[in-house]
């Protein structure tokens, strides 16, 4: 700027410019290719670091999901087949000390459900069977002869 104030000519001006102006100039803009290049790797990196995230947190979740599908399943498959039996169990107990009048909730189509409704009728046939021989045995001691069991 003195240059061209001061009289100078424009080639001293564009002298001087290339002289002393000039390499600064040239280094920033290396320095801007430089900054532009770690800038866009850098943009990049993190591009491809959220992606891996990302990926790993779909893995992680479709992981858990996973266990918590595979405990269900266990934890329905075994009170499908663990209930029914206790249930049966227990009537079965009842019937051996005595106690005919049981209920049995169980119903289904499959072994579970065959024997649950086995031991229903079981439990019926011996009650009415029972109920027979008590009757009978109050008319006996009543001195009623005339009448006999019933056929089941």
């Amino acid at each position: 700027m003195e240059l061209i104030n001061k009289d100078g000519s424009k080639e001293e001006a564009y002298n001087y410019f290339n002289k002393n102006m000039a390499p600064p100039c040239g280094k920033s803009s290396k320095y801007r290719s430089i900054e532009s290049t770690v800038l866009s790797d850098s943009k990049a990196a993190h591009q491809s670091s959220l992606i891996a995230s990302t990926i790993i947190m779909i893995l992680a979740l479709d992981h858990r999901t996973f266990v918590v599908f595979i405990r269900n399943a266990r934890r329905q498959l075994t009170n499908a087949i663990v209930e029914p039996v206790e249930e049966v169990s227990g009537a079965a107990k009842e019937i051996a000390n005595g106690h005919l009048d049981l209920t049995l909730n169980y119903e289904a189509e499959d072994e579970l459900g065959g024997m649950t409704k086995s031991m229903r009728e079981t439990a019926s046939v011996l009650n009415g069977t029972i109920q027979d021989i008590i009757a009978t045995l109050g008319r006996l001691s009543n001195g009623d002869l005339t009448q006999g069991t019933t056929p089941a």
